[in-house]
């Protein structure tokens, strides 16, 4: 099974997902990539990919979409920052300066422009080319940034250095996407209750759609 996973969930679902994978399809052979969402669903497309694990929903035409599970997100301020130190927080208090954002191409980043308020052609001088390297700014102390929630994991070290505020009613689904026209579709949707059943602490299984748990987009 040749699987895609955007860059901003492998490295912190695939430790989660390989174990499941090994006690219920212990026949599964397993090509992993991961990369930005528009590359991998272009592969997907031409055959290059069998499934995309992506946030959805996903644009274009002839995939079949099955929702997994919705993953919250947290507001990382460096540590004494003024947003960090109050007690609730609204999206649109996120929506400053200090706004630290994804390159172009990471579904994160629009993500965190929509849930801010932010316009997409709001220049940003600050990107990171990755969710790693966005952790070490805020670190840093050059800003702050929606985190999602599995990327918190195995953080201890950097107490000192960031402050994680929770942002009640903010998160994004993850879902699986395999070309509509696949004669496997049935059994990709069975694929993805299983992992809708066994979804990562800290999640919540997403909402099943209708007709058998998969929807064409």
């Amino acid at each position: 099974l040749r699987l895609g996973v955007i860059a901003t969930l492998g490295p912190y679902y695939v430790p989660h997902l390989l174990p499941l994978l090994r006690g219920a399809y212990p026949q599964l052979r397993l090509q992993l990539t991961d990369s930005l969402t528009g590359s991998m669903l272009d592969s997907l497309r031409h055959d290059g990919l069998d499934m995309v694990f992506a946030a959805l929903p996903v644009s274009g035409d002839g995939f079949a979409c099955a929702p997994l599970f919705d993953e919250p997100f947290v507001a990382a301020f460096p540590a004494g920052h003024a947003l960090g130190r109050r007690g609730n927080l609204a999206m649109p208090d996120l929506n400053g300066p200090d706004l630290l954002l994804l390159e172009d191409g990471h579904c994160l980043r629009d993500q965190a422009l929509a849930l801010c308020g932010a316009p997409a052609r709001q220049a940003r001088q600050r990107l990171a080319t990755s969710l790693e390297m966005l952790w070490h700014m805020i670190g840093a102390g050059e800003g702050y940034s929606l985190i999602p929630r599995l990327a918190l994991r195995n953080r201890s070290a950097w107490a000192d250095l960031i402050t994680l505020t929770p942002l009640p009613g903010a998160s994004r689904t993850i879902g699986l996407v395999w070309r509509a026209s696949d004669p496997r579709g049935a059994a990709f949707a069975d694929f993805a209750r299983f992992l809708r059943e066994n979804v990562p602490d800290g999640c919540t299984a997403a909402t099943c759609p209708p007709m058998g748990g998969a929807e064409k987009t």
